[in-house]
């Protein structure tokens, strides 16, 4: 065998382990963003804007954080201009950048007491590029249970966690339709089960559904999954697979405005003490999904 035959032979087998190599999901900005304990990110539609929440990894200091990208790289982070002293959670933005919704226990007045619960409270841009007042979501948020993770379609239509009755499992996804400029009645969605189903992240054509369970079957604690429209129902939910999910916590799904990157949080814990928490990205054509999904994620 000829030495310029051996040196092909080598390139092809190099380039084949490398197309063969998995995918595997990166750590999101490792050097400012991804210290060990933050989780749900939101993304402005530029890259330029990120929104996450800075954990004690014990849940008892939950805040949101803001951070600019400058220059290609992101800088300190600061706490949000509306935070607030009590916990502050899941920053998801609407579809036009507008608005930006978020979960939090802060009392309904000024002066009250700490919510037992998490509500849906959205703050809009201000003329000036800055945020208005935080305002409560009525109707989607409940005095006697949980809401979370709310996420909204151009047409209105809200997708959130929430531990009401009304569902089959611990916490389920519900989906309440925007009409005559009100939130409607929620209702559960088809594809829960009565594992706990959660932190729905919806496309912006209302089409895809992004989301965590722990339902059996899965890689760990609770993994990610995607379902699509097919009519009036829903396809089975696909699991992300291995590229994303471990035997550690996989949620807040979050994808970017051109479809093209999917963005999580993942939770590592020994025993029940978290240990650490970040964001991570990887892009949706390592996903390998279903041709029936990529179709529907075309912005």
């Amino acid at each position: 065998m000829s030495r310029i035959t051996q040196v092909a032979l080598v390139g092809i087998f190099l380039l084949a382990l490398a197309h063969g190599a998995a995918a595997q999901a990166r750590l999101f900005a490792p050097d400012t963003l991804s210290d060990g304990g933050v989780f749900g990110l939101a993304l402005s539609a530029d890259g330029q804007e990120a929104y996450f929440t800075d954990s004690d990894k014990t849940r008892t200091s939950l805040r949101l954080m803001q951070a600019k990208r400058v220059g290609g790289r992101w800088q300190p982070p600061t706490p949000v201009p509306f935070a607030s002293a009590y916990r502050d959670i899941d920053p998801i933005f609407s579809p036009d950048g507008r608005r930006l919704y978020f979960n939090s226990t802060r009392p309904l007045e000024a002066g009250g007491s700490e919510r037992p619960n998490f509500d849906v409270w959205v703050v809009e841009r201000t003329a000036g590029g800055g945020w208005s007042e935080p305002a409560r979501v009525p109707v989607v948020s409940q005095d006697s249970t949980s809401e979370s993770y709310a996420s909204v379609a151009r047409n209105g239509a809200m997708y959130f966690t929430s531990t009401r009755k009304a569902g089959p499992g611990k916490s389920d996804i519900y989906r309440s339709a925007w009409k005559n400029g009100a939130y409607q009645p929620a209702e559960v969605w088809p594809l829960n089960t009565p594992s706990s189903d959660g932190n729905p992240y919806i496309s912006a054509n209302d089409q895809v559904l992004w989301f965590l369970s722990d339902r059996p079957g899965g890689f760990g604690a609770t993994d990610l999954y995607v379902s699509y429209r097919r009519g009036k129902t829903w396809s089975p939910p696909h699991n992300l697979g291995p590229a994303v999910n471990t035997d550690a916590s996989e949620f807040c799904p979050l994808l970017s405005a051109d479809g093209r990157t999917l963005y999580f949080s993942r939770t590592v814990r020994e025993g029940t003490v978290i240990t650490r928490e970040d964001l991570y990205s990887i892009p949706v054509a390592e996903l390998q999904l279903p041709r029936e999904i990529l179709r529907r994620l075309k912005p």
